[in-house]
């Protein structure tokens, strides 16, 4: 069995009130180069799992312990429930088929992530699971490890090393926030900017080191798992993310485009308000309906 996320239909225009083309829209989930496992290096796949899901290749899509475990964490801090119960193979679920509420945390919305999770682990491997899981993965720079470590290494995702692989699966959490590198606005910036990387036109790119924490919370999590010796631990622990990061500009530049995500929230919107459409269809229609947008 496959799990298909290849995009198809026609790309979208938006245009300027002179009908010049502003931005074509790829088809969503474009911004995407598919890998299979067997070229995603062993470090890089026990830092997710690690990390993001420690019995993945136990459970059936839906880990009890997990849940029960997150439920007494919610009831610690007052009743603030997070996604820790959820399993990389409930992600994939959410990633796949419901992105229209992703950032709703409803007891509805779990037991129907739970449901597709455990249809998913009934018709998929482990492997396929996890292939698709890490090839859909939001990480700040467009969806996937090979996308990523492009963009933000300039190297191939089969060359990344223990610190980079981790530093990877921090991102997930809060990819934007998270991101390895960040655009910002060139008069923000000085020469004497600590950690700028490069100039470049209006805009300026800046290594981030939000994920540190998380980063080294990963490489614990690998050594107590027995996914990374203790010598390996001590040389990727002592990496900073500024040590690692070499980004290709242009594959950080084609995914941001704040106006173009503007517009696209605001179209989708604005034909889920004025022809009671779903997410889903509305979101098909931007991106794979050929529209142009004024």
């Amino acid at each position: 069995s496959q799990v298909n996320i290849s995009p198809s239909g026609k790309k979208t225009k938006i245009l300027d009130t002179d009908g010049n083309v502003i931005k074509t829209l790829s088809a969503k989930g474009a911004n995407r180069e598919y890998v299979s496992l067997d070229k995603i290096p062993a470090d890089l796949q026990h830092a997710f799992v690690a990390i993001e899901d420690e019995r993945f290749y136990k459970h059936n899509g839906v880990d009890l312990r997990g849940i029960i475990r997150a439920a007494f964490t919610g009831i610690a801090n007052g009743g603030r429930f997070n996604e820790g119960a959820s399993t990389i193979t409930q992600q994939l679920a959410r990633n796949l088929y419901l992105e229209d509420t992703m950032s709703k945390r409803s007891i509805n919305r779990k037991i129907t992530e739970a449901y597709y999770a455990v249809i998913l682990e009934s018709k998929l491997t482990k492997d396929e699971i996890l292939e698709a899981y890490l090839n859909t993965v939001n990480f700040g720079a467009g969806y996937g490890v090979q996308t990523a470590s492009q963009a933000y290494f300039s190297k191939d995702i089969e060359d990344v090393t223990v610190a980079e692989a981790a530093a990877l699966a921090a991102l997930p959490q809060a990819p934007t926030a998270f991101a390895l590198v960040q655009q910002v606005s060139a008069d923000d910036i000085t020469e004497d900017t600590e950690n700028l990387i490069v100039k470049n036109g209006d805009v300026a790119y800046v290594w981030n080191d939000a994920a540190s924490n998380r980063m080294k919370t990963c490489l614990k999590l690998m050594l107590e798992q027995g996914y990374i010796t203790e010598a390996e631990y001590e040389e990727a622990s002592k990496t900073e993310i500024k040590d690692i990061v070499n980004p290709t500009i242009d594959a950080l530049n084609t995914v941001s485009n704040y106006f173009a995500d503007y517009v696209i929230k605001t179209v989708i919107q604005d034909l889920q308000d004025e022809y009671g459409y779903d997410y889903s269809r509305a979101s098909k229609m931007v991106y794979n309906g050929g529209l142009q947008i004024y």
